[in-house]
């Protein structure tokens, strides 16, 4: 299992009625990471198009299964690949995780993570510079969420009301479909 961090460019924090949601890009496709380790990555458009579909995902703070925030089948995440990159939201934060809700508010957490295993890759070797890994296929993603410590660039965490959240997605949607006339995949439960 491969877990990358993300930092955020903006954050928007709003707790409207006692009703608390976070939100995010955790990967922005065909932004190029920071070091890895000898080498950088970049995400590929597609890369999770089918892992949304076969993986049981959850919404973790910092990767552990004791901060649990929302899950894909009880559907308390929603996941939703744009053209942009693959974007989560719990929209009604466990009253347990205002913590990490304050914590997303005050700007102490700063950006996103995913942790996945990838079924299919390439590698190209620059003339100068470190190799680049382009992630083509993901295999099964495992969890998406808010992390203390990002390494990829051009991100955004926020946390605000659900109202907030549901009136942002359906301008989001409604933009995407007037400028590019597209459909995106969206992760739901079964039985909606």
């Amino acid at each position: 299992m491969e877990r990358r961090f993300l930092p955020v460019q903006g954050l928007e924090a709003r707790d409207e009625a006692g009703i608390m949601a976070i939100s995010g890009v955790t990967a922005r496709f065909n932004s190029e990471s920071e070091d890895l380790g000898g080498f950088t990555e970049v995400i590929a458009p597609g890369a999770f198009d089918e892992a949304v579909l076969v993986s049981d995902i959850r919404a973790l703070y910092n990767h552990d299964p004791n901060f649990i925030l929302g899950r894909a089948k009880a559907g308390t995440l929603e996941l939703e690949i744009r053209e942009d990159g693959l974007h989560y939201r719990v929209p009604a934060l466990p009253e347990s995780r205002r913590d990490v809700y304050e914590a997303v508010q005050r700007g102490d957490v700063t950006g996103n993570s995913f942790a996945f295993t990838v079924e299919r890759d390439r590698w190209e070797q620059r003339s100068e510079g470190k190799p680049l890994r382009v992630i083509e296929k993901v295999r099964e993603l495992f969890d998406v969420g808010p992390v203390v410590y990002p390494a990829y660039a051009n991100t955004v965490v926020s946390a605000r009301a659900i109202t907030t959240a549901k009136e942002q997605i359906n301008v989001d949607l409604s933009e995407y479909w007037a400028r590019h006339n597209k459909i995106w995949t969206t992760v739901a439960p079964s039985g909606l």
